[in-house]
C-alpha cells in the first residue's frame, strides 16, 4: 500500500470528512456486445462510460474508509460549540485501526500455502500411485518457493489489508520481464482506488474487463485495459475519455487481474459499525471537554462589586476580600460542572465491548468466575474471531485458486521449468494457516491417534492444525515416519499380520487348485 499523500489525501487532512454511513462496494456489470472480439474505441469508450460511473463512487468510498483508518476522521472537523467555544476538543479513538491490525494479522499473519490435492488416485497401481505422488510433491514444493521469492506473503497482507479496509482488493500476476530470470512471473498488488474488473450481465458473472490507471498529470491517466483475449493501452483526459489507444494479443488468454472481498455484502470489516465509531470519538472528546470545563471554571459574584484591576490583583495573590452594603448577603463561589466519569466510563465500556462484538475482535476482559482456558477462549470472541477468518478464507480461496490457475498458465507459455508445465489446477489446494501453538498437546494428540489409526501422513498432517505447511512437513518427516510405524508394530501386530498372510495363501492355493480341476474337465 502506497504510503505518500495524494492530492485526495491532502484533500481529507485539509477540509476533513463529514459523518456517513457507507453500504459495500457495488459491483459493475456490462453486457457484452461482441464476445470476445476485438472492442472498437467507440465501444471500449462506451464500457468505460459506464463502469466509471460506479467506480467514482467505490473510489471515493475507498478512499474515505483508507483515512478512517489513518486517524482522519469528522471529528476533527466538528462544528463550534455555542457555549464556550474556545474549548472544543477533538479526540480520535482509532479503534477502526485497531480491528484492522487484528484481521490482518489473525487472517494474513502466517503465508497461504500451496499443498498437494491427492484426490483422484485410487485407481492407480501402488508403485504409479507413488510416483505420481513424489512427482506433485516435487511440483508443489517448487511453486511454493516460486512465490515465496516472489513475496506471496507480503502481497497477501497488502491485498488482505484492502479488503478488511474498502471490502475489496486486487492482486495481478504477469509474465517476468527479464529473460534470465528463473521464476517466471511477477506479483503485484493494486490499489482499488485505481483498479476495478466489470463481470458479464448474466447468471454467469465472469470477468469481462479489467481496469488499472495511474496518473500522468493534473489531465491525463495511463491505463491499461485487459480482457480475455487482448490488452489495450490507453491514454484518458481526467474525465477518463480516451486520447489514444494500442491494442496488443493477450498470449495468457485470461484477465490477469484477480479480485479479492472481505465478503459476500462488498463490505470491509469495520464498515457497518461507522456511527458507533464516530460516536466514541464524540464521547472522548466531550468528555475531555468536560475536563478542560472543570479546570478553567467562572467565578460568580452575588451582591459584590469588584473592578476588574482588583479581581486580576486579587488572582495573583490567591485571595479575594470584597466589601458590602449593610445588610446585604455577599458571596463569592466558583461555577463548577462536571460529568459523572463512572457513568461516563461504564458508557464508553459498553460502546467499545459492542463495537468488537458486531466485528467478532476478542476483547481483553476475563471473568474471574470462570476462567479457564476453554471458556476465555469462548467468552472473549476467540469463537466468533475464528468464523469469521474461515469465512473470509473460503471467499479468499476462490480468488486464490485462480490467481493459481493465471500463475500456471504463464508457466506454460513463458520459459519454466519442466515440472510446471503439465501441473493441473486440481492437484493442487489452498491452506491458510494460524493459530498452530494453541492447544499444543490436543493436536500433538489427535496427530498421533490419526497416525496410529493408520491414516495416511499427509492427511494427518494436514488436519492436525500444527504446520504452516503440511506439505513440507511431511517431506522432511518421511524418514521418522518410517522408523514411527517399525517401531510401533509390536510382535502380536506382527503375528496377526503373519497369519492373515497365510491364510491368504491357503486360500489362493485351494482357489489354484479348483481351477486346475476345471481345466482338467
Amino acid at each position: 500500500m502506497n504510503s505518500y499523500f495524494n492530492g485526495d489525501d491532502m484533500m481529507a487532512i485539509t477540509t476533513g470528512s463529514s459523518r456517513r454511513n457507507l453500504f459495500g462496494r457495488r459491483p459493475i456489470f456490462l453486457t457484452p456486445k461482441t464476445g470476445n472480439n476485438q472492442l472498437t474505441p467507440k465501444e471500449l469508450k462506451e464500457y468505460l462510460a459506464l463502469c466509471f460511473k460506479l467506480h467514482k463512487d467505490n473510489r471515493e468510498e475507498i478512499n474515505y474508509l483508507y483515512n478512517y483508518v489513518r486517524g482522519i476522521q469528522p471529528i476533527l472537523t466538528r462544528e463550534d460549540k455555542i457555549i464556550r467555544p474556545e474549548i472544543n476538543n477533538m479526540c480520535v479513538e482509532n479503534l477502526a485501526k485497531y480491528i484492522t491490525n487484528f484481521k490482518t494479522g489473525y487472517i494474513w499473519g502466517e503465508p497461504i500455502l500451496l499443498i498437494k490435492n491427492s484426490n483422484g488416485n485410487s485407481a492407480r497401481e501402488k508403485e504409479e500411485k507413488e510416483k505420481y505422488e513424489e512427482e506433485k510433491d516435487k511440483k508443489v514444493l517448487l511453486l511454493n518457493e516460486f512465490f515465496q521469492e516472489r513475496f506471496k506473503h507480503n502481497r497477501d497482507q497488502e491485498c488482505g489489508l484492502w479488503t478488511i479496509i474498502g471490502g475489496v482488493g486486487y492482486k495481478c500476476a504477469l509474465p517476468t520481464d527479464n529473460n534470465n530470470d528463473d521464476i517466471p512471473f511477477n506479483l503485484y498488488t493494486l490499489d482499488p482506488r485505481n483498479t476495478f474488473i466489470a463481470y458479464t450481465n448474466d447468471f454467469k458473472k465472469e470477468p469481462y474487463l479489467a481496469v488499472t490507471y495511474t496518473k500522468l498529470n493534473e489531465d491525463d491517466y495511463n491505463m491499461t485495459i485487459y480482457s480475455n483475449n487482448f490488452v489495450y493501452t490507453a491514454i484518458s483526459d481526467k474525465d477518463f475519455n480516451i486520447t489514444s489507444l494500442e491494442v496488443f494479443p493477450n498470449i495468457l488468454g485470461q484477465i490477469p487481474i484477480i479480485e479479492f472481498n472481505y465478503d459476500n455484502l462488498g463490505q470491509g470489516a469495520f464498515e457497518h459499525i461507522l456511527p458507533l465509531l464516530d460516536n466514541l470519538n464524540l464521547l472522548c472528546s466531550d468528555r475531555m471537554n468536560d475536563v478542560v470545563q472543570a479546570v478553567q471554571w467562572f467565578m460568580k459574584f452575588i451582591n459584590v462589586d469588584i473592578s476588574f484591576e482588583d479581581y486580576e490583583k486579587f488572582k495573583r495573590s490567591g485571595a479575594i476580600v470584597a466589601k458590602t452594603a449593610p445588610g446585604v448577603n455577599a458571596d463569592i463561589d466558583v461555577i463548577t460542572t462536571s460529568l459523572q466519569q463512572s457513568d461516563i466510563q461504564i458508557f464508553k465500556d459498553d460502546m467499545i465491548r459492542m463495537a468488537l462484538t458486531l466485528c467478532n475482535v476478542p476483547q481483553r476482559t476475563a471473568d474471574a468466575r470462570d476462567n479457564t482456558g476453554e471458556s476465555l477462549i469462548i467468552g472473549q470472541g476467540w469463537t466468533d474471531a475464528e468464523s469469521e477468518a474461515k469465512s473470509v478464507e473460503a471467499i479468499q480461496t476462490e480468488s486464490e485458486k485462480r490467481l493459481l490457475k493465471l500463475v500456471l498458465a504463464i508457466c506454460k507459455v513463458v520459459t519454466s521449468p519442466p515440472e510446471l508445465k503439465d501441473v493441473k489446477l486440481g492437484e493442487i489446494d489452498i491452506r491458510f494457516s494460524r493459530n498452530r501453538t494453541d492447544n499444543l498437546l490436543v493436536k500433538t494428540q489427535g496427530l498421533l491417534n490419526m497416525l496410529k489409526a493408520g491414516i495416511h501422513p499427509l492427511l494427518a498432517f494436514k488436519n492436525c492444525g500444527l504446520f504452516s505447511d503440511p506439505q513440507k512437513a511431511y517431506e522432511l518427516s518421511k524418514d521418522y515416519l518410517d522408523k514411527f510405524y517399525s517401531s510401533n508394530m509390536n510382535s502380536n501386530d506382527v503375528a496377526k499380520i503373519d497369519g492373515a498372510q497365510n491364510i491368504h495363501n491357503q486360500s489362493m492355493q485351494v482357489q489354484s487348485e479348483i481351477d486346475k480341476k476345471g481345466d482338467t474337465k
